[in-house]
């Protein structure tokens, strides 16, 4: 069956035969026995600027005929307020957490406004400064955070399917001093309660969020559902410390997490 309308080629096949058809010009001309060498000379440099054209056309063809990486970056640009149960909350700072090679999770972290504020000048007074320069200079700030008496917020949006086996063996790890035999009874029971919460297995893009109060409740929500989970102000500590303590799972991330501390003073 002979097709109808005009023959359309893929962007590939195009390019090649733009290329093609330079090339064959070049070679005819050379082959030319009246071809004046000196006029060869400037026809391949007047031609240059033919063969590049092509040589791109066709890098190009190439390139849009590959398919395309997938986003491992889910949310690169959280929004810089939020309200949580009819609070407002600021953006104190995000980044990718990677594992093996590869964006496991994005996270932003939140702090309840009011609360944050008011704590804000004892950092302002051991940093001897409130530029963000000086706030972020010494290792002050993600203790400030992890300390704080005010409500944190941490989104996780999952890059790639995340099993929660997966994410609770990573806050089991995170967690492992409070999970030995020696620490006490009930602050393992507790860190074990937590950990129960995690039973929602995350699609790419989804989310799940991990929401501690002024005073050390705490709670998670995945797939929909807000979970209360135990109080201790001790466990809190323990979780906010996996990302802002002085071993961190990530040393970039902990750095990015508190990259604009300085907004609570404005």
């Amino acid at each position: 069956m002979i097709p109808r309308g005009p023959l359309r080629l893929p962007p590939i096949a195009l390019g090649l035969l733009v290329a093609s058809a330079v090339l064959a010009g070049a070679r005819a001309a050379a082959d030319d026995p009246k071809h004046d060498p000196r006029a060869a000379s400037d026809s391949a440099a007047s031609a240059a600027p033919d063969r590049r054209a092509a040589d791109t056309a066709v890098e190009g063809a190439r390139r849009r005929s590959r398919p395309a990486a997938p986003d491992s970056s889910p949310d690169a640009s959280p929004d810089p307020s939020i309200t949580r149960e009819g609070r407002p909350y600021e953006l104190l700072g995000h980044g990718p957490r990677r594992r093996d090679g590869r964006v496991w999770y994005h996270l932003a972290l939140y702090v309840d406004e009011a609360g944050a504020r008011r704590a804000f000048p004892a950092l302002v007074s051991r940093a001897k400064g409130r530029t963000r320069d000086k706030l972020l200079a010494g290792d002050k700030a993600p203790p400030f955070v992890v300390w704080g008496d005010f409500g944190k917020l941490a989104v996780m949006t999952a890059a790639a399917p995340l099993p929660a086996a997966d994410l609770r063996a990573a806050f089991a790890e995170g967690l492992g001093g409070l999970l030995v035999e020696t620490a006490p009874p009930d602050l393992r029971e507790r860190a074990q309660a937590f950990l129960s919460l995690l039973d929602h297995d995350l699609a790419a893009r989804e989310v799940l969020e991990l929401h501690t109060a002024a005073g050390g409740a705490i709670d998670v929500t995945a797939g929909g559902a807000r979970r209360a989970g135990p109080t201790d102000a001790r466990l809190a500590r323990a979780l906010w410390q996996i990302w802002l303590g002085e071993r961190p799972v990530s040393t970039e991330l902990r750095r990015q997490l508190v990259d604009r501390v300085d907004r609570l003073g404005r």
